[in-house]
């Protein structure tokens, strides 16, 4: 999460039900970046919000609680409340632009990552404190 320009960014999903079979299989983190957060699996960092609702919320649909949501960080009674900006052919002009001068480049998704042909992890303990460490080798570099 970050603030910029008086706004804050942040990437979050709120799961209403959640498929854990198909979770497990797509979500492979680092065993032992799990471990050292003393977590045993994917499946115990992910919840589903359904079960925690109040009764009179249990059968709600996606869209009705994606409209709820909403009217609530809004502070509208109705979704037909929300005011909408519709994006103009010069607003998507601007997008991809943007898109295209800022993002779609080397450096922007890769930065200047030196390439690396080995990749080793370990945690170590000390004490009352841990700490996830990470080796990378360069190619062709002799260790």
């Amino acid at each position: 999460m970050t603030i910029s320009n008086g706004r804050v960014y942040g990437g979050y999903s709120l799961l209403l039900d959640v498929d854990y079979d198909a979770m497990e299989k797509v979500l492979n983190p680092n065993k032992k970046k799990l471990q050292s957060k003393g977590i045993q699996s994917t499946r115990a960092r992910v919840g589903s919000i359904r079960p925690n609702l109040a009764p009179e919320y249990q059968e709600i649909t996606i869209d009705e609680f994606k409209n709820l949501m909403t009217c609530k960080l809004l502070g509208i009674d109705s979704i037909d409340e929300a005011k909408r900006y519709v994006l103009t052919e010069e607003d998507w002009k601007a997008i991809d632009e943007l898109t295209a001068k800022k993002y779609k480049n080397w450096d922007w998704n890769y930065g200047e990552s030196p390439q690396y042909s080995d990749y080793r992890d370990g945690r170590f303990e000390s004490r009352n404190n841990s700490s996830l460490f990470r080796s990378r080798t360069r190619k062709n570099y002799k260790m």
